[in-house]
């Protein structure tokens, strides 16, 4: 009898603490865990390895060589995403669902040159590779490029250093006035609607999309400088728009096998591509 009696308190112990317990977790929200994501989505935007960081901006200013940053849910970052050590990557936690990445409101673009304003992600050294990841840029863009979204004076990506763009990147929705809507304007500014490289720069595009960008620069798409330069082996372009060069706009050498350019105009020259 003495037993069943200790058996009995025991039993009602641990059903009071599980009360207590239940009570406690029934006023915290969980973490949701995302499919084929080893993280909680819902308290941080990204990882690097095991290290978790509860905003985009945290990850990328801690990145060090080789470091691969993983975003773990659609996010809004408050400044430029800098990139300056090498072999950086960036992807999402879910590969068949990519995440999204833009702009707040309040958004502090790095001031690269007076051409590189507001830029959502900055490789002014070092490299970056993309894959499995959105860049969205805010606009929205009818069937002759008018907008009703967000306006920017500035691409999506500036490359100073090197970007690889790998398939599942998809650079969409960025209106880019090129400063050319500023009192003080001159169509001396040219400047991309999605990517500009630019200074020693280098792209290596093996896939990827880039659509629904706008400049009054050159290259609605991409823009390469003169002294900069692109190997593109695949991807596509498509609904771009800029004074000259509607999907891209090639000041430097670029070399160009099995990509598709689709639905681009341009005010001036060059509806797919100008030189």
């Amino acid at each position: 009898m003495g037993r069943k009696k200790i058996m009995t308190k025991l039993l009602t112990c641990f059903a009071a603490a599980a009360t207590v317990v239940t009570g406690i977790l029934g006023s915290v929200p969980l973490p949701v865990k995302a499919a084929g994501e080893d993280s909680y989505t819902a308290t941080f935007e990204a990882r690097i390895g095991d290290t978790r960081y509860e905003r985009l901006e945290e990850a990328f200013d801690n990145a060090e060589p080789g470091d691969t940053i993983i975003v773990l849910k659609d996010c809004s970052v408050s400044k430029t995403l800098e990139v300056t050590a090498d072999n950086i990557t960036l992807t999402s936690g879910d590969a068949g669902s990519p995440v999204t990445i833009r702009r707040e409101e309040g958004f502090a673009g790095k001031k690269y040159a007076k051409d590189a304003g507001n830029v959502l992600v900055g490789i002014s050294s070092g490299s970056l590779a993309t894959q499995d990841i959105i860049l969205d840029g805010g606009a929205v863009l009818d069937k002759d490029f008018n907008n009703s979204g967000q306006v920017w004076d500035s691409p999506l990506i500036y490359v100073k250093g090197s970007y690889v763009m790998e398939e599942g990147t998809v650079l969409q929705n960025n209106y880019n006035t090129d400063y050319s809507e500023s009192v003080d304007s001159s169509r001396s500014v040219r400047t991309a609607g999605a990517l500009e490289v630019d200074g020693d720069g280098l792209l290596t595009m093996g896939g990827g999309l880039i659509r629904d960008c706008y400049t009054l620069g050159a290259g609605g798409g991409i823009q390469v400088g003169s002294s900069a330069g692109a190997e593109i082996t695949g991807g596509a372009v498509s609904h771009c728009y800029a004074v000259w060069g509607g999907a891209i706009g090639a000041m430097g050498p670029v070399e160009i096998t099995g990509m598709e350019l689709y639905g681009n105009g341009a005010e001036s020259s060059g509806g797919a591509l100008w030189s």
